[in-house]
């Protein structure tokens, strides 16, 4: 009987047991990590059979991310597109309109971080100055006057090229008992890169002396009494007169007020220029006490009139105090009306004794109304000279004024950040003599900013127009410095 042979297996039937896929399944199994099963049902039909699929978790997470990104781009450029498409004349006012906000954030910043010192003001405002537990504020004792000779030490003037210094008794002192004497009685001097240089002599330390035994020293068509010296600052040359201080005061009231003013008036400037030389020189750690400019005093040695002479003779050795403590002596040419509390112009500077006044005695001043025009350039120069790097100026913008109509803050805006400058410092930059005072209005007049003023000086102390006015009316020295300086007395220190 013939044996059948053995039916092959249906394809349906099991795999065998190496079956790949199926050793896959079980390798997965074991190490705990499951695909998802995905059946695909066959269609009708003979031979037709079901396929089943494995999908990763993270295959199909990284599908969906994918498409969610390319989402997120088409969306982003929809937008773009609609943003680009639109009416952009909205869009340049939403700008100027964020412009002139962040101008004004920036300004407001500039306000907090600003620290001023903040007192009373008024003819009462000196008592704020002092301290329950010690001296007043800003505030310099009276000097201990001991020695025979009282000198003080003026800066003349600043020189990058040759001076020429002359006298028939001239020498160069090089200590106690050793002098050269200059031929002819002169000496031609200036700053090289190794020091001070002296014709016939050679290079001489910083500091060198030179006098003239027989008068004074002549430089051009000015004299000089005292002794004279050399000093280098950069590469200018810098003279330095030491003089006795009753002798430099003659010259200070010669140089401040014209000849022809009447005798109370020069005595009432003689006593605020000596109180005021030796607060400066209570305080100086310079080569110099005060310069000859307005920057201090005026000084012109050579124009000694008689009756600055007999003034600073009358009131020998007064000065001006308040509790034992020198009162800052400031003065100025003309207030307007009202002066000036002192630290509203020079918060560092000593300001015991002195106070706001009303001054109705200079409304006839010559000059006392004055006007001038700024141009941008201008201001963009003086604000780069200063160390910033705007390009360009576009307003001004006052932002302070003290009680007396003076500005003591005013912005300069440009196409960076505001700049803020105190009122004396814009005078200072733009010049004194251009901006006679920090009592002024700004307007735009075409593409330059119109200033309109009144007075003269910084508006400090003693008004010397108004104190003229006072002394021709009949008052004396003592009833002038009690007008301007309510809160002193006058007394005599040597």
């Amino acid at each position: 009987m013939a044996e059948l042979s053995p039916r092959p297996a249906s394809p349906r039937s099991s795999p065998p047991p190496n079956d790949p896929s199926k050793a896959a399944r079980r390798e997965r199994r074991r190490n705990g990590v499951r695909a998802m099963p995905f059946v695909v049902v066959p269609a009708a039909g003979r031979g037709n059979r079901e396929r089943r699929f494995a999908l990763q978790p993270s295959r199909v997470l990284g599908v969906l991310f994918s498409v969610f990104v390319a989402g997120a781009v088409l969306a982003t450029g929809i937008f773009g597109a609609y943003w680009i498409l639109t009416d952009q004349a909205l869009v340049r006012e939403d700008y100027q309109r964020l412009a002139t906000e962040v101008d004004a954030l920036r300004i407001a910043l500039s306000d907090l971080q600003t620290e001023r010192a903040s007192l009373p003001r008024g003819a009462d405002s000196a008592t704020a100055d002092e301290d329950a537990d010690g001296p007043p504020r800003l505030a310099l004792a009276i000097p201990s006057i001991t020695d025979k000779k009282n000198h003080i030490r003026i800066a003349l003037f600043r020189s990058e090229g040759a001076v020429s210094l002359e006298g028939e008794g001239l020498l160069i002192s090089q200590g106690p008992n050793q002098a050269i004497p200059m031929p002819r009685g002169r000496a031609l001097t200036r700053v090289r890169k190794d020091g001070i240089w002296v014709e016939g002599v050679g290079i001489l330390p910083d500091g060198t002396r030179i006098e003239n035994r027989l008068g004074s020293i002549r430089i051009g068509d000015k004299e000089f009494p005292g002794i004279l010296e050399l000093h280098r600052e950069g590469t200018r040359l810098l003279l330095v007169n030491e003089v006795e201080l009753e002798r430099y005061l003659q010259g200070v009231v010669a140089g401040e007020l014209p000849a022809h003013w009447g005798l109370e008036i020069k005595k009432a400037q003689a006593v605020a220029a000596r109180t005021y030389a030796l607060m400066q020189r209570e305080i100086s750690d310079k080569a110099y006490d005060v310069e000859s400019t307005v920057s201090d005093q005026v000084y012109i040695a050579s124009a000694i009139d008689p009756g600055s002479r007999a003034a600073v003779t009358a009131t020998h050795g007064e000065v001006m105090t308040r509790d034992g403590y020198l009162i800052s002596a400031f003065y100025h040419s003309t207030c307007a009306g009202h002066t000036e509390s002192p630290h509203n112009v020079w918060p560092q500077r000593p300001s015991h004794g002195n106070s706001e006044v009303p001054c109705p005695h200079c409304g006839t001043a010559p000059g006392l109304n004055w006007e001038t025009q700024v141009d941008p350039e201008e201001l963009l120069d003086a604000i780069r000279a200063q160390g910033h790097t705007a390009k360009r100026v576009t307003g001004l913008h006052i932002r302070e004024r003290s009680a007396s109509g003076r500005v003591t803050r005013i912005d300069i805006m440009t196409d960076k950040e505001p700049i803020q400058w105190t009122g004396n410092e814009f005078r200072e930059h733009l010049g004194w003599m251009r901006i006679k005072s920090a009592r002024f209005e700004q307007n735009v007049d075409g593409d330059v900013f119109h200033l309109s003023g009144s007075g003269a000086g910084h508006g400090v102390g003693l008004c010397q127009w108004g104190a003229r006015k006072m002394s021709r009316d009949g008052n004396d020295y003592r009833s002038i410095l009690s007008t301007y300086y309510p809160l002193a007395k006058i007394e005599q220190i040597y």
